[in-house]
């Protein structure tokens, strides 16, 4: 779906005099080195807005979209975005600070290894799929280096998934893996048990002689 799409059917207001609700279009607007707080919004959508320098702390969005808006240098600060998308968005120099980022998309866009890692999802399910996100963004925008340090953050969650699933001490793995599943998930190649079996019986082969 284009972002053209979640233009349609919202109703257009303005930003700033805005502090909570839903269903609305904040588009073609400048809040440039505003500061931005307690707001509360849900199935907006925000387009070509500026938020250059703009301090946002506090704020909850759920299910809102953003369309080629502009974070240079903004802080974000304490603010959830939950389900969201980022689309055709740019974030040079963007500082963010605990905020959450469960179940949001990116699309055409991608933020810094490095400003996101201390805010990825404690989750680890939740961490892998955005960090598999980011990855798959940042190579197409060419930045290697954000590339591979989101894919092995996303091998890692994974890993620290698979590890949840096999030990099963918690509701959600044991409603997730029931049954066969957990032992299947022992079984997938990238799996910390199977990791920490191949290397015991590495380390018999070593002192059996049979190898180096």
């Amino acid at each position: 779906m284009s972002g053209a799409a979640y233009l349609i059917g919202r109703n257009e207001a303005d930003l700033m005099s805005t502090i909570t609700g839903g269903n609305f279009l904040f588009a073609n607007q400048l809040v440039d080195g505003e500061l931005i707080e307690n707001r509360n919004f849900i199935h907006s959508t925000f387009a070509n807005v500026s938020f250059k320098g703009v301090r946002l702390r506090y704020g909850v969005f759920r299910n809102c979209v953003f369309v080629d808006c502009y974070f240079r240098e903004a802080s974000l600060y304490a603010c959830q975005f939950i389900a969201c998308k980022f689309i055709d968005c740019r974030f040079p120099h963007t500082s963010i600070t605990t905020c959450g980022w469960a179940y949001t998309e990116f699309r055409g866009c991608y933020i810094a290894f490095d400003q996101m890692r201390l805010s990825l999802p404690g989750e680890p399910n939740l961490r892998q799929a955005l960090s598999s996100n980011l990855g798959r963004e940042a190579q197409r925008a060419g930045e290697e280096r954000d590339a591979s340090s989101y894919r092995l953050d996303a091998v890692a969650a994974r890993k620290t998934d698979l590890w949840g699933a096999v030990k099963n001490d918690s509701t959600y793995y044991q409603d997730k893996y029931r049954g066969s599943k957990r032992w299947f998930a022992a079984a997938l190649p990238c799996s910390p048990l199977r990791a920490t079996t191949n290397g015991t019986r590495m380390a018999r082969r070593d002192t059996n002689g049979i190898v180096g």
